[in-house]
């Protein structure tokens, strides 16, 4: 008796599967990252890394976002996966549950509050395990925090540019200052969604060294 097929994935399907692609790239990291890791979304919007990993036998993402209804009123069908509701400042987790945590376009980078941007690292840091990291992005953190205008009023031009990589090391300056061991990445190749500010932040939370 011949086993059937899978069906052929829909194009709809194509479209999500191709955006989450595009959204690991742009944190350095592709599926089999993923694999065999328990990994936690931060501002997972429709769940489209978990729902395209699952597709893919990748079961250890858990999504989180503080308003998944958003997505659904506009028309978003979330897939059967993890799904947790909260806010990244206080997330609902166990100290030292996740290998690692992806974060694109999410609360590190929006928020305009320093306050706020320094609970959100220190819930990474605490929920991560050791030897863990945390990759968020992309780009630099909100202009309003860095008390910058924002270079995409200026696109593609020398004023753009030069407000780009001054966004840069300011957001890296205040990142460390929140937890040192965090580095900025140049994305490789073309960022999938086009952004002008190709880089990615890399939090890496040290392993325990045995006695």
């Amino acid at each position: 008796m011949q086993s059937a097929e899978k069906p052929p994935a829909t194009n709809e399907f194509s479209e999500k599967e191709k955006r989450a692609e595009w959204h690991l790239n742009d944190l350095g990291l592709t599926f089999e990252d993923l694999r065999e890791k328990a990994v936690l979304d931060v501002g997972a919007g429709a769940a489209e890394i978990a729902g395209a990993g699952k597709e893919k036998g990748i079961s250890g993402i858990i999504s989180m976002d503080l308003h998944p209804e958003i997505w659904q009123e506009n028309g978003a069908k979330l897939p059967d996966v993890p799904y947790v509701k909260a806010d990244a400042s206080k997330m609902p987790f166990e100290d030292s549950s996740f290998d690692m945590i992806i974060s694109h376009g999410g609360p590190i980078n929006i928020l305009d509050d320093k306050k706020t941007v320094r609970k959100v690292v220190r819930e990474f840091v605490r929920v991560l395990k050791d030897g863990g990291e945390a990759r968020f992005g992309v780009g630099s953190l909100s202009a309003k925090l860095l008390k910058m205008e924002d270079p995409s009023s200026f696109q593609g031009t020398p004023r753009e540019k030069a407000l780009i990589l001054e966004s840069r090391k300011k957001s890296l300056e205040f990142l460390k200052k929140i937890y040192p061991n965090i580095e900025i990445c140049d994305i490789e190749g073309e960022s999938g969604m086009g952004y002008h500010d190709a880089t990615y932040f890399v939090l890496k939370k040290p392993a325990k060294t045995k006695k």
